[in-house]
């Protein structure tokens, strides 16, 4: 178990501390409790995102579930999707009724049966390079139907001093611990170049540091 799944899985269970990344020489708190939140807590371009949801949907690099939870209360099927066997035990017993275990950077054969996926948080940041970023929404568009539509939100690669994309290297503090990470941002630039030819861009949001894109599947 890696540092911030240990966190996530203390918040779950009601005890955390503070969690810091450091980039350079300088710490900064992250809020992970926000990924427990619900609906009214929402960013508002993940809420805006949201109400383009349709029928069955794929909730990809679903963390702790809060984007399941609150579709599931909306009467949609959901599959969660996490390559963390920590993210799946705190989903299934938060409430998430579908979960699987799926790493987005490995090959896998698809067969299109989602109407919606949903990839928020962020969640092209385990992404290495550019490769991976044409790589992993290739394996998502082959998850929808002809006219299903992807859902992403990505931060704003200026607010850590990036005017490219690229990946950041930094340190994870927690309890007294310190681990290596990185995280890949993404430009609108590039999330354009690296569109399947099946998919095309229907809207863009931007709020607060982070875009939201809705992607349509070509019929």
């Amino acid at each position: 178990m890696d540092l911030i799944e240990e966190a996530f899985l203390d918040i779950h269970q009601g005890s955390f501390a503070l969690f810091s990344i450091q980039i350079g020489k300088k710490r900064h708190p992250e809020d992970l409790a926000y990924y427990f939140k619900r609906y009214k807590d929402f960013h508002p371009v993940e809420k805006a995102l949201l109400n383009a949801a349709q029928g069955k949907i794929c909730d990809a690099a679903a963390g702790p579930g809060r984007i399941a939870l609150y579709l599931q209360g909306k009467n949609h099927k959901v599959v969660c999707l996490d390559a963390s066997l920590v993210m799946k035990l705190i989903g299934r017993e938060r409430g998430c009724r579908h979960y699987e275990t799926e790493d987005l950077l490995k090959e896998k054969e698809e067969t299109p049966c989602f109407d919606t996926v949903t990839f928020f948080g962020n969640s092209l940041g385990f992404c290495r390079n550019a490769g991976d970023v044409a790589f992993v929404l290739k394996r998502l568009s082959r998850k929808l139907f002809p006219g299903g539509v992807l859902l992403l939100s990505v931060t704003n690669p200026l607010l850590f001093g990036l005017n490219r994309s690229r990946q950041l290297s930094f340190l994870q503090h927690y309890k007294g611990r310190t681990q290596k990470g990185a995280w890949f941002f993404a430009t609108p630039a590039l999330i354009r170049e690296s569109l399947p030819d099946e998919m095309e861009e229907e809207a863009l949001f931007y709020e607060k540091g982070l875009y939201g894109f809705l992607m349509r599947k070509k019929r």
